[in-house]
């Protein structure tokens, strides 16, 4: 029973190392306070193609994949109604001073901004968020769901992109483990049944 035990737990080790490693995300949970937008951060990415930043970390086109459906006064400068975060750029830490949002209805760009970090950001960087704010958005602007993005910047001529991208978490949604991790725990129990089948004869 013990030997039985052992292997399980390696078996799930391994599963965690691997996909800690080959699945670097960037996630933002978007949350009700009291009718109030809370942003949570986690995680780090690499930058693959270099651009611009123009003093934050910005997200494009919320309403292109319908994660943003609300009222046209969404768009302007927004304040943090408590908590903190930091937007960090190769293990550099920028506090997070506010919210922007850029374009009209149909094509939203989304902007934590520190108003102090570089500019540009360079092909190799690390970029990351962490930490949690409330802020002054409304929460009913936003729709449930899990939305993915890939780029970093308020230009969509000149973003940063991300080798794996941000994924964005509206809501109590639950996200779907990844299939390498699920085949990757499949295998190391089918191989360990089979290991004790082969004992057995």
């Amino acid at each position: 029973m013990r030997k039985l035990i052992q292997k399980i737990s390696a078996v799930l080790f391994f599963a965690v190392v691997f996909s800690s490693n080959a699945f670097a995300l960037i996630i933002i949970d978007v949350n009700d306070n009291n009718g109030n937008a809370e942003f949570s951060f986690s995680g780090s990415d690499v930058v693959s193609t270099s651009g611009q930043l123009n003093n934050g970390f910005w997200l494009n086109d919320l309403a292109e994949v319908m994660t943003y459906s609300g009222d046209p006064n969404f768009f302007g400068q927004h304040s943090i109604v408590s908590g903190a975060a930091d937007f960090v750029l190769d293990n550099e830490a920028y506090g997070i001073q506010d919210v922007w949002v850029n374009g009209d209805r149909y094509d939203h760009e989304l902007g934590f901004r520190s108003h102090s970090n570089p500019f540009n950001v360079s092909a190799g960087s690390i970029v990351g968020l962490t930490g949690s704010i409330v802020t002054d958005l409304n929460y009913s602007w936003f729709n449930e769901g899990i939305y993915s993005f890939i780029s970093v910047g308020p230009y969509s001529n000149e973003e940063a992109l991300l080798t794996e991208g941000i994924q964005f978490n509206v809501g109590s949604v639950n996200p779907v483990p990844e299939p390498s991790i699920i085949a990757l725990l499949g295998f190391g129990l089918a191989g360990f049944g089979f290991s004790r089948r082969n004992k057995k004869v």
